[in-house]
């Protein structure tokens, strides 16, 4: 493309300074012309003489404004209004004693009339404007046989004549000027144009170079789709394989010591039940009994997060009301937590509703509360709260248990790093339990965390969005 031109256009700049010249004009004009009216309004003709100077002059400035005339007619009238105004009101008191005052002061007047009007309009109106104003003098001094314009007549018509010539030939400089300067911006406009073609050539070889661009860029992000799109595929692999090596890992470590337990006091019963006292096979009675109902949560746990991480669960939200959720899961654990002992601390609100499917909620509440009780010695507590927060739903579950070092907090919810941690009556898990409360929260739209120091127990809060 060209480069602008930082001169700004000669035409447009001279008219607006002649329009400012105009307005500046007029106002002055008028003013002089009420002033002329207020201190001749004793004389009628000086006085109906300057009122019909101002009606006209504000005419044809209206006229002006409305796009009716074009500056200069409109400029060219006022001028020649202000003229005869000056002409008319000479004649109109000859005789009186300030008449040489004001004559000097016309004369001064016209002086700057002259030049504007050659200035604006065209140059040889200077000459017709010193014609006519030297009449003018010429007459005045026959007629009022002033002795100060008998003396000064001939100075007068040859400093108006001289000022006439001078404005004449400074006006005609100044339009050859521009005249020299217009055909200057011509050649520039020529080269100008020149250069423009080449613009405009060189831009359609850049356009094509753009197109070309473009294709290759599209490509590109075909390219980019597609590597995304794989390196996707191998994350997805890659959570497989952790899937498949944790699941793996519990099939080879924790199944296997609840299975040798089973296997073990099953065996003791068997061959030892005819010697064993009714107290003895109560004991192993129980241990069976415990071993097995831990290995079935242990199972069921691990069913739900394989056929999670499978996409087999369906997301089925429903409007729940959380204090009946959790007073639910409170009555369920209700033998286990008095068996150690455990006070039991609530704080929940009525008005927790949410969005979100109930058994994904439920089992995260049971595994979090099983985790509290599981991990809290006897005779400890367990605060529950559910409170409403900012558009949310805050669950809290507290423990005064165990508690966990940094090292152990930071592993929490990390599929490449569960952790199992025995619990105070030597309860086992896996940490499947909270991979999957993560997994069923973020589904839910909602964020899950935890805060814990050792022997100062641990802290488990999720946020659901709330509903009214």
């Amino acid at each position: 493309m060209s480069k602008k031109n930082d001169t700004p256009d000669l035409d447009a700049y001279l008219e607006k300074g002649a329009a400012n010249i105009f307005h500046a004009y007029v106002f002055i004009s008028c003013l002089g012309f009420i002033i002329d009216i207020i201190n001749f309004y004793q004389s009628n003709k000086i006085f109906y003489n300057n009122v019909t100077s101002v009606s006209i002059t504000v005419i044809i400035y209206s006229l002006y404004r409305f796009k009716r005339l074009n500056l200069k007619t409109s400029f060219g009238i006022i001028l020649y209004i202000a003229l005869a105004n000056v002409i008319i009101d000479s004649f109109s008191d000859l005789f009186s004693p300030n008449r040489v005052y004001f004559f000097l002061r016309d004369s001064l007047f016209m002086s700057f009339l002259l030049t504007l009007i050659s200035l604006i309009i065209r140059k040889t109106h200077a000459i017709i404007i010193t014609v006519i104003y030297v009449g003018s003098v010429i007459a005045m001094t026959l007629i009022t046989k002033n002795i100060f314009l008998q003396e000064s007549i001939y100075l007068i018509i040859l400093f108006v004549t001289a000022y006439a010539i001078v404005v004449y030939y400074f006006v005609g400089v100044i339009e050859k000027s521009i005249l020299e300067r217009e055909k200057h911006t011509q050649i520039i406009k020529e080269k100008n144009d020149i250069v423009n073609e080449t613009n405009t050539l060189l831009e359609e070889r850049q356009q094509q170079i753009e197109e070309q661009s473009e294709k290759l860029t599209s490509q590109t992000e075909v390219l980019k789709d597609q590597a995304d799109l794989l390196a996707l595929k191998n994350k997805e692999l890659e959570q497989l394989n952790k899937t498949k090596d944790l699941f793996l890992s519990v099939l080879a470590h924790d199944l296997k010591g609840p299975f040798h337990l089973m296997m073990g006091f099953s065996e003791i019963l068997e061959k030892e039940f005819n010697k064993l006292d009714d107290a003895k096979k109560i004991h192993y009675i129980n241990l069976l009994s415990d071993t097995s109902r831990k290995t079935f949560n242990l199972f069921e746990n691990l069913l739900i997060w394989t056929t999670s991480q499978s996409n087999a669960i369906a997301n089925k939200p429903i409007r729940i009301a959380m204090n009946g959720l959790i007073k639910a899961n409170i009555i369920l654990f209700k033998e286990n937590y008095e068996n150690k002992e455990i006070k039991i601390v609530e704080n929940i609100l009525q008005d927790c509703f949410i969005m979100a499917d109930e058994n994904m909620i439920h089992t995260v509440i049971r595994n979090l509360f099983s985790n509290a009780i599981k991990f809290t010695p006897l005779e400890g507590q367990i605060y529950i709260s559910c409170i409403r927060g900012n558009n949310e739903i805050l669950v809290e579950i507290k423990d005064t248990g165990i508690g966990m070092d940094e090292e152990t907090l930071e592993s929490l919810f990390k599929i490449d790093k569960p952790e199992s941690i025995t619990g105070t009556s030597g309860e086992v898990g896996t940490g499947l339990g909270l991979l999957i409360c993560k997994d069923f929260i973020e589904k839910n739209g909602g964020k899950i965390w935890a805060t814990s120091k050792i022997n100062n127990g641990s802290t488990f809060t999720f946020s659901i969005p709330a509903t009214d």
